[in-house]
């Protein structure tokens, strides 16, 4: 067992260090600093600023120094101490279902989150991942606008592939991890870069109290102690979130597990055309920008959400969770020299992205942080 993984009755709740609570009313608003809370009216808000912040773009990574980071042939991945492969290694593939698009976009789609109603369905649905196939054909892949952050307009052909209708969860990640011993680049390096938007509105799920933090300016640090089960660090969990998207993997973290699994990260070309079809969209929905569809920015979060919050976002193929929530590894990119580090491009934005579109792409090197997840 973990040692730092307590087991506690499931009606029992996290208690917090007294010194640590600040007694405010509901209807107040809490601005969160770093050295403490601090209570003020709602009419008030301050603006807090941390002195160790570091001014980023909201959709800028920040990418962990070299020297931090081990290099890994990804032909050569190991998944632990049992070493599985694909060719050992059957439990998720027996677990997948395999899906065509009309089954994935269908009204009658099975809910990953608990209710009281049908508890066990929705917990075997969990523990089920989907592919829905995607069918050969020529796709547009990149964008007319032609950005700074996206690739010029071209028509792609395309094998028919299937494709994950989610990101890999935090409780397949965990099935990984428990049949594997495997750990990732955080965990054995002993830090992972966390990420915080200027606007972050939190409900406390068990006294229903709102708090309503504001920075100056998006931020990001290295934070000692958070990886994929403490993606803010220490204090953070991802209890309760199993449906949502595993973060703080990196690429070789990522391969590994799609080793496991008997499947591999797509292209970016994959990636966009499961994302809009053979038709040409900017967004999975058409192309009209839609805050709500997606867990943004805007949705002033400043985390995660189930892979499923936003079923409005799913795309003409039925994948859901494409823009917003996480970004997502994909293809790897030629080093600009031969000694230079891989790069590889990243899809999707995050909770901290603004408005984006299906060709948006951040081309990184091997990182980790808790704005970062994949799907197979």
């Amino acid at each position: 067992e973990e040692e730092d993984q307590v087991d506690v009755d499931e009606d029992e709740l996290e208690i917090v260090e007294e010194e640590d609570q600040v007694d405010v009313d509901e209807d107040e608003l809490e601005i969160v600093e770093e050295g403490g809370q601090v209570d003020v009216d709602e009419d008030e808000l301050e603006i807090v600023e941390e002195e160790d912040q570091v001014d980023v773009d909201e959709d800028e990574l920040e990418i962990v120094e070299e020297e931090d980071q081990v290099d890994v042939d990804e032909d050569d991945l190991s998944v632990g101490k049992n070493n599985t492969g694909s060719t050992q290694n059957k439990l998720l593939e027996v677990l997948s279902k395999y899906m065509e698009p009309e089954e994935a976009v269908s009204k009658d789609r099975e809910n990953l989150v608990e209710s009281e109603e049908g508890l066990v369905a929705q917990l075997l649905a969990r523990f089920t991942p989907r592919f829905i196939k995607i069918a050969a054909g020529s796709y547009p892949i990149g964008s007319q606008e032609n950005k700074p952050d996206e690739h010029p307009l071209e028509m792609i052909e395309i094998n028919s592939f299937y494709l994950g209708q989610y990101p890999v969860s935090n409780d397949l990640f965990e099935l990984f991890v428990r049949e594997t011993g495997y750990k990732t680049e955080a965990e054995n390096s002993g830090f992972g870069m966390v990420h915080q938007g200027r606007c972050v509105s939190k409900t406390d799920q068990h006294t229903g109290r709102t708090s309503f933090s504001i920075n100056r300016i998006a931020t990001s640090k290295r934070v000692e102690g958070a990886n994929w089960r403490h993606p803010d660090g220490p204090g953070s969990s991802v209890t309760a979130k199993g449906t949502h998207p595993v973060v703080q993997v990196s690429r070789h973290d990522a391969t590994a597990f799609a080793s496991w699994a008997g499947k591999r990260l797509p292209s970016e070309e994959e990636w966009e055309a499961a994302a809009h079809g053979l038709e040409y969209s900017s967004f999975p929905w058409g192309n009209e920008w839609q805050a709500n569809f997606g867990n943004f920015s805007s949705s002033y979060r400043g985390t995660t959400t189930a892979m499923d919050a936003h079923k409005s976002g799913i795309s003409p193929l039925g994948i859901a969770d494409l823009l917003g929530n996480v970004y997502e590894w994909t293809s790897q990119l030629s080093a600009d020299e031969p000694d230079s580090p891989k790069k590889y491009i990243l899809k999707g934005g995050c909770w901290n992205s603004n408005q984006i579109t299906i060709s948006h792409r951040q081309i990184v090197t091997n990182t980790w942080s808790n704005i970062i997840g994949f799907r197979c």
